[in-house]
């Protein structure tokens, strides 16, 4: 049983400030990669939402409604707590948001099959380097490509939480993207983009060790830092973008629909926080070839 005035509600109530793990789901580009010299610039507004985000605000909400309001002084079992915990979590981990994001990409090389592109793109809370490699065209208009990325996260916490929990947190992506283009005219294209996405979360502890040994056991045992461990989350799905312009302006119109599994160890229980999630971006890309 653990009681209303346990250390650990206050402690996993900061939660509520982290920043969130979530990942670029859009795409806003096509199969055929740039030619030599060959510039692109984007700027896009994207809004994603994610089922456990939605989930958790339910069951947070419920439980805090159901036990942590209530004036009884009734002690909370394991298992209430775990499911006001997992609420919590879930909404902070996959928060909704809505904001803007940056690319650029460039032609680097015609010599590998159909031609390689490079891109950077930002939404400021992620960065994402990848390079695509077209494999195939036809003169019908259809085109196929590959991509590999890696995507840098630059805050998974927020100064808060990693503060309270005696934690430094940290995420990388590892992505494989496929990518099918059907340009019929010189003013529509559509593309289809199946990808995975493979994701480290790593936490490392800031706790003063030489404290933590000369603790007692029975304290140990709250010991903040041990809220969660590195972690593996893993998205898959696609994306469907629709660039409408001519040559050098186009407007684009994204989404991406995703399944998420993780199954994080949290407080040394292994949680499924597994899901969907649904992003929407619209926006404008320029080329231009020197």
């Amino acid at each position: 049983m653990i009681h209303k005035r346990t250390p650990g509600v206050l402690l996993i109530a900061c939660a509520l400030a982290l920043g969130g793990c979530t990942t670029m789901l859009t795409s806003m580009t096509n199969a055929r990669a740039l030619e030599v010299g060959e510039v692109q610039a984007s700027a896009n507004l994207q809004a994603n939402l994610h089922s456990e985000a939605i989930g958790g605000l339910v069951e947070g909400v419920r439980a805090i409604e159901q036990q942590f309001e209530s004036n009884s002084g009734e002690q909370i079992s394991e298992e209430e707590f775990r499911g006001w915990l997992d609420g919590v979590l879930l909404f902070s981990l996959f928060a909704p948001g809505v904001g803007p994001e940056f690319g650029a990409r460039v032609g680097v090389s015609d010599g590998l099959l159909e031609g390689v592109d490079v891109g950077l793109r930002t939404d400021l809370s992620v960065v994402r380097g990848d390079v695509k490699l077209q494999l195939w065209e036809d003169t019908r208009g259809q085109a196929l490509s590959t991509s590999v990325a890696y995507t840098h996260h630059l805050g998974v916490a927020s100064g808060v939480i990693e503060y309270a929990t005696f934690s430094s947190f940290s995420r990388g992506d590892v992505e494989l993207q496929l990518l099918w283009d059907l340009q019929s005219n010189d003013f529509v294209r559509f593309t289809i983009a199946p990808r995975i996405i493979v994701g480290r979360i790593s936490v490392e502890s800031t706790f003063p060790q030489d404290i933590l040994a000369r603790l007692p056991e029975q304290l140990r045992q709250y010991d903040p830092s041990r809220l969660f461990q590195d972690e593996w989350i893993v998205q898959y799905g696609g994306n469907a973008t629709v660039m409408a312009g001519y040559k050098y302006v186009w407007l684009a119109f994204d989404m991406g629909i995703y399944g998420t599994s993780f199954r994080p160890e949290v407080l040394g229980s292994r949680r499924d926080y597994s899901g969907g999630a649904i992003a929407i971006g619209a926006g404008l890309s320029g080329n231009y070839a020197f």
